[in-house]
């Protein structure tokens, strides 16, 4: 759960700018993505 406390616009995006509140986690074990350079890559 997430709050959120400022939206920029830039060109065509937006930054959203915020605060967790709450985390839930899955029982899974699953690998992180990040998406950069328009793919998603595994982390870790």
């Amino acid at each position: 759960e997430c709050e959120v406390s400022h939206v920029h616009e830039w060109a065509t995006h937006h930054i959203v700018i915020g605060s967790v509140l709450d985390v839930h986690f899955s029982r899974t074990i699953s690998q992180s993505l990040a998406y950069t350079d328009g793919e998603y890559h595994a982390v870790g």
